[in-house]
């Protein structure tokens, strides 16, 4: 009996230590997930941090070489289509990314006292500006752009943009397409639509001839 319950004891035992292995075995395989999702973790932590130094690293590259480019382009075509060019001496983005216009002689922003056709001068010449630097080769599209110009600044822009842009789309009502309009552009044009409210309400797009 004595040697039974031995037996029965060494069994218990055997038990209870194979328990907890199972248990040890449990935790480890546990701990080692839980090495392996920190250290993905820490990779991917690492990694952002790559990211944001090069991103960093570009933005500054960008702002030192890229930005002086786009501010001497857009003071160069703001000096081709605005009328009285000899009055603003520099355009530029400074560093919060906003934009200055200085008069000669002065260093003070004048961008909000502009008139609204030469803010429009302004921000058209800046949209150029930041293609053409870019190396953008797609086609340039204009709503409406000359409602708000004079005759002048409108031949100006007509005559200085095809310069800029490979290929330009011009949307403009039948109101501004007038003949004058229509002559300073005739030059440079390739084909006209025309949009026409047919049945139902639905838009048919219809070439000239």
């Amino acid at each position: 009996i004595k040697e039974i319950l031995m037996s029965l004891a060494i069994g218990d035992k055997i038990k209870s230590l194979e328990h907890d292995r199972k248990n040890k075995e449990k935790e480890h395989i546990d701990k080692v997930k839980e090495l392996s999702r920190f250290n993905a973790e820490r990779n991917k932590l690492s990694m952002s941090y790559k990211i944001r130094d090069e991103l960093e690293r570009l933005y500054s590259t960008y702002e030192k070489t890229e930005i002086p480019k786009i501010n001497d382009k857009t003071k160069e075509i703001f000096d081709c289509i605005i009328r009285k060019k000899d009055v603003f001496r520099k355009i530029f983005i400074d560093e919060e990314y906003k934009l200055n216009v200085n008069r000669e002689f002065s260093d003070d922003n004048i961008l909000k006292q502009l008139s609204y056709g030469e803010r429009q001068l302004l921000r058209l010449s800046l949209i150029l500006a930041l293609a053409k630097v870019s190396g953008d080769q797609g086609p340039f599209v204009m709503d409406s752009p000359m409602g708000n110009l004079d005759p002048i600044h409108r031949q100006k822009l007509i005559n200085n943009i095809p310069e800029y842009v490979n290929q330009l789309f011009l949307l403009v009502t039948s109101s501004e397409f007038t003949p004058d309009l229509h002559d300073l552009c005739s030059k440079h044009i390739s084909a006209i639509y025309n949009m026409k409210t047919v049945a139902n309400g639905m838009t048919k797009i219809i070439q000239e001839s």
